[in-house]
């Protein structure tokens, strides 16, 4: 190596100053070299080049001054300009207009400041897939951005970088420096890709063969993006992916099956990190990727960018996860998601289990038939019971269809007679309008009697254009427990809050058991007509010598649980409820204000 002349030195205030700014006045001030530290002597002759010398006769290696130099120079050059380019040589395949896959030699330029804030010197750095340590000469950083991968900016003078350095997954720019000029040259002009090897780029993506008409600066890595995927796996303390599927009845062998059976459109969330998932780099037939595993199965994470994923990937693991990445902002998205969630363009799931069977419980609408009566009503389908004469509404028929739209119905189905559904019987004076007979209610219609009936005319009834189908292979046989339900409404609540307090509280039991209402109140019994469920007057009749207490106390005990609605003032009441909720009886107490 030639001698160094030292062109340039730290100031007394650490401030680095070329000799050509250094005039005669300034010799008062005080200079240092920038490599040992010892004082430095401005020579500002006129025959020979000005430098800076050495004060003291020591050694000082010149190598290490143009290391140090070129690194203070590389931040400077950062800090201080509105862009630092860089350009490497490319290999694209592009169709010209002969149809001729042609290959091209083209160089990708890109600007830093776009994209990094920060150049520390001498700063270190982990390698994403071994967590090593390396010491970058200048290392550039995004400080709002800690996903972006850095840049390590390397100077060599007598020795390269190690190959171990090299070929890391770290995104390195070796650069060669001879001589100071060599130094100058680099702040004046754009890094720049050098065949010779002056300036060398390492792990930077070059996008061969691959075939685009038109691609961003911003150039996509897939070994340092799978490698940041399998960091945010491993540092995770969870791992979240969510897909569709969908629920079957898994009561195959019912002839009730219908779409109505089936539920589209179900997530599923699964924590890959608490199903004992670990990830690795993997490369499958010539496509590299994050492979996860556990002791059942193993889930690959593709990056499809522009990348081949052939049928022979998805063979050699149990499910696949495809990204459709379109660069790094893409990428970076991806990344800072709590939850992998399928999307039907970004996101694809292969290979996952779409069907669960499971049991599952629909509304029905069901009428039975005896010699007295015609009953319909709406259960879960699980609840029917096999009957000679037991008939089901396909699941399609709609909640707002009235009691006598589901009769008229089931009856039209087989021919059955029912005065219900009589032109001449008159639903609000309970009369048969031919032949004058009154009846109570009709509850109290039997069925041979429009059975045999010769006036009988089937009025026209609307929305009946629907199917019945006969339930004579259901096999469930479903045991209800009777639940006898005793209400008391002490307060003059309109029906509509009645109803619905009563179902806060009912809608559970309506499923395994069969309910039955005990209550002298109108309320209640509307309540019951309105939800299909048998009601009953209770049977302790009060006398002139039983007090409230007593009464109460006694209609409590005809049933499993009380419902008490009350206004929350009468004393009375107040020591009751008290006594009743220290036995084993299921009590609700309602506390509601006078017209609540």
């Amino acid at each position: 190596m030639e001698e160094i002349k030292y062109r340039s030195a730290f100031d007394e205030i650490g401030n680095l100053v070329d000799i050509n700014d250094v005039s005669n006045e300034d010799r008062k001030h005080e200079y240092h070299c920038i490599s040992c530290g010892k004082q430095l002597v401005p020579r500002l002759g006129d025959i020979r080049r000005h430098h800076f010398y050495h004060k003291e006769d020591i050694v000082c290696k010149g190598e290490t001054y143009l290391h140090e130099l070129a690194k203070l120079r590389l931040k400077e050059k950062f800090d201080k300009s509105d862009h630092f380019y860089i350009s490497y040589n490319a290999e694209e395949k592009k169709k010209k207009k002969c149809h001729a896959d042609c290959k091209v030699n083209e160089k990708i330029t890109e600007d830093l400041k776009l994209d990094y804030d920060t150049a520390t010197i001498e700063k270190s750095v982990n390698e994403y897939e071994s967590s090593k340590k390396y010491r970058a000469d200048v290392l550039l950083t995004n400080s709002k951005d800690e996903s972006k991968p850095p840049i390590l900016l390397e100077i060599w003078v007598t020795s390269e970088c190690k190959q171990e350095k090299k070929e890391s997954d770290l995104r390195i720019i070796e650069i060669h420096i001879k001589e100071e000029n060599d130094i100058n040259s680099l702040y004046e002009n754009e890094i720049i890709e050098e065949t010779e090897g002056k300036i060398s780029f390492h792990s930077f993506c070059q996008k061969k063969n691959l075939s685009s008409e038109d691609y961003s600066s911003e150039i996509f890595c897939y070994k340092l993006a799978n490698l940041r995927l399998k960091k945010k796996f491993e540092e995770s303390p969870h791992f979240y992916i969510s897909y569709k599927y969908k629920i079957v009845c898994d009561r195959e062998d019912c002839k009730l099956r219908s779409s109505a059976c089936e539920q589209s459109g179900v997530y599923e969330y699964l924590d890959l990190k608490e199903l004992n998932y670990t990830a690795d780099i993997s490369d499958i037939n010539g496509t590299e990727g994050v492979l996860l595993t556990n002791e059942k199965s193993s889930i690959w994470l593709f990056l499809n960018h522009k990348q081949t994923f052939s049928q022979e990937n998805f063979n050699s693991v149990s499910q696949v996860i495809e990204f459709n990445i379109k660069d790094e902002k893409d990428f970076n998205f991806l990344l800072s998601q709590d939850t992998i969630k399928e999307s039907h363009d970004k996101i694809i799931f292969h290979a996952f289990n779409r069907i669960k069977k499971k049991q599952k419980s629909v509304t029905i609408f069901h009428y039975s038939l005896s010699y007295y009566d015609v009953k319909v009503r709406r259960v879960s389908c699980s609840e029917v019971k096999r009957k000679t004469n037991s008939y089901i509404f396909d699941v399609y028929v709609p909640e707002s269809l009235t009691n006598d739209q589901l009769l008229y119905l089931a009856c039209k189905k087989d021919g059955i007679k029912s005065c219900n559904i009589c032109s001449y019987f008159d639903s609000i004076d309970k009369m048969c309008t031919k032949n004058q007979n009154i009846y109570t209610t009709p509850q109290q219609i039997y069925l041979w009697q429009a059975k045999y009936c010769q006036f009988f005319i089937r009025k026209n009834v609307e929305g009946h254009k629907f199917n019945v189908v006969k339930s004579d292979a259901e096999k469930i046989e479903q045991i209800k427990t009777v639940l006898k339900v005793v209400i008391v409404n002490k307060t003059n609540i309109d029906y509509e809050l009645f109803k619905s307090k009563c179902d806060e509280r009912l809608n559970s039991k309506f499923k395994d058991n069969n309910v039955i209402l005990i209550s002298d109140d109108p309320l209640c019994k509307k309540y019951a007509k309105d939800r299909n469920i048998e009601f009953q007057s209770p049977k302790y009749r009060r006398t002139l010598f039983d007090t409230e207490e007593i009464y109460y106390q006694k209609v409590f005990a005809e049933g499993d649980s009380v419902i008490f609605f009350w206004n929350g003032e009468d004393s009375s009441v107040a020591k009751l409820i008290e006594e009743t909720k220290e036995k084993e009886i299921e009590f609700f107490e309602m506390n509601l204000k006078i017209n609540d």
